[in-house]
This record gives structure tokens, C-alpha cells and sequence, in this order.
């Protein structure tokens, strides 16, 4: 895998979607996943309405009751994402004015300052990880909280 051209928030190779910034994750990972099923049925019964309606179609607080964005769902790749992404949306960010679109995790910024080679390093400890039982809920968890970049700095991968 190389560093150059992975985005933390998805890296298909592992397996890894990372919802940690939409939203702040306070709900179980059955909770989180109840509320991603949710928000997928609702964007598609409303994918004959603009985007920017499913977008806003809760008035007041964006997140569910588990934490999470009313809007990130699970696409047919079964990867967690925001349909109102610029990525999705021909670099027109539609999260504007609905979301922080500037938020970085603490993990994500720390990983955009290291060398390459601690940032290949940091990947070996991922795919490890992963063999070993992290799946998208704690990797969501830990990479927002930053306990992951914790865990790889006191780990024989460092």
C-alpha cells in the first residue's frame, strides 16, 4: 500500500471507512450501525428529490441520538459515506453550511506531517490491526479520538 495515495477516511484495501468527524460516535457500534441502515433507506426513498433536500431535511440538531450525521449512509460498495461529499459530487461540496467542512482529526493531521516512511509505517500497523480484529466502528473511534496514532507511536511498527 502506498502513502501517497491513501485517504484515511477510506481505505478500501483494508476494509476501513472512517466516520470519526461526522458527528461525535456515543452509541454502540449496533446503535451507529442501526442509524447508518436508517439514513440509507431515507436517502434512497428521497433520490428523485435534490441532494440538497436530503441533505437538510432535519431542522435543528444534524446528529442522531448515537452520535452520528443523519446523512452518512452505506453505499453499495458497503463503504460509510456522505453523499453530499465533494469527492461524490464533482468537487462541489454541498456539505457547505450544514457541516464543519474543515475539521481534521488529530490522527489524519498528525499522518500529513510524517516522513513517508513513518506514513508507510503507520499503513503496515493498519493492515495489521485489521488482521487482527479492528474493523470500521473502532477505527472511527480511535482515529477521532486519537488513541490510534497512540497506540502505532508505542508499537514495534514506530
Amino acid at each position: 500500500m502506498s502513502y501517497t495515495k491513501v485517504n484515511l477516511c477510506q481505505i478500501p484495501e483494508l476494509n476501513l471507512s472512517c466516520i470519526g468527524c461526522c458527528g461525535t460516535i456515543t452509541g454502540t457500534k449496533e446503535q451507529v450501525m442501526k442509524a447508518l441502515k436508517k439514513n440509507t433507506l431515507e436517502f434512497e426513498e428521497s433520490k428523485k428529490l435534490p441532494l440538497e433536500k436530503f441533505i437538510k431535511r432535519y431542522d435543528g440538531d444534524a446528529l442522531r441520538t448515537c452520535g452520528i450525521c443523519h446523512n452518512l449512509i452505506i453505499n453499495d460498495e458497503g463503504k460509510m459515506i456522505c453523499p453530499a461529499h465533494p469527492i461524490l459530487n464533482n468537487n462541489i461540496d454541498i456539505r457547505k453550511n450544514y457541516c464543519d467542512i474543515y475539521y481534521i482529526c488529530k490522527s489524519a493531521f498528525v499522518f500529513g506531517m510524517w516522513s513517508y516512511d513513518k506514513k508507510d509505517k503507520f499503513m503496515r500497523f493498519l493492515k495489521f490491526k485489521t488482521k487482527n480484529g479492528m474493523d470500521w466502528y473502532e477505527y472511527s473511534v480511535k482515529m477521532d479520538n486519537g488513541t490510534i496514532i497512540e497506540e502505532f507511536e508505542n508499537s514495534k511498527f514506530a
